[in-house]
C-alpha cells in the first residue's frame, strides 16, 4: 500500500485577527469643505439715459443677446432697460457690452 505525505505550509498572513485588533487606530480628521470664491462684478457708468448710435445690432441675429439688444431705445432710462432685460436674462454686462462695441451711448 503506498502511502502519500502532504506538507502543510503556513499561510502568507501569519499575523492573528487579535494583534490586529490591538493596533491603535490612526487619528483622522476630517478635511474642510474648499471654500468657493465669490467674484463680485460691479458696474458703474457714467450716464443714466440710452441713446442709440449704432445702424445695426453688432451681434448674431436670432439671439438671445439680440433679443436684449433690441430693447434699447433712444432717451430711455438706464433702469427701465435693466428691469426689462432682466425679464430675459440680460442686464449691465450687456450695457458694457454694447457700451464696448459702440451700439449705444449713455447720456
Amino acid at each position: 500500500m503506498a502511502t502519500a505525505t502532504v506538507e502543510v505550509l503556513p499561510s502568507k498572513n501569519t499575523k492573528s485577527k487579535a494583534s490586529a485588533k490591538a493596533k491603535p487606530k490612526a487619528n483622522l480628521k476630517a478635511v474642510p469643505k474648499p471654500i468657493a470664491k465669490k467674484t463680485i462684478i460691479s458696474h458703474k457708468f457714467d450716464g443714466d439715459t440710452i441713446k442709440v448710435i449704432g445702424d445695426k445690432i453688432p451681434v448674431r441675429e436670432g439671439s438671445r443677446r439680440a433679443e436684449i439688444f433690441t430693447l434699447f431705445k433712444d432717451d430711455m432710462p438706464l433702469n427701465e432697460f435693466l428691469v426689462a432685460a432682466r425679464k430675459i436674462r440680460g442686464g449691465a454686462p450687456d450695457v458694457q457690452i454694447a457700451l464696448d462695441k459702440k451700439y449705444i451711448e449713455l447720456v
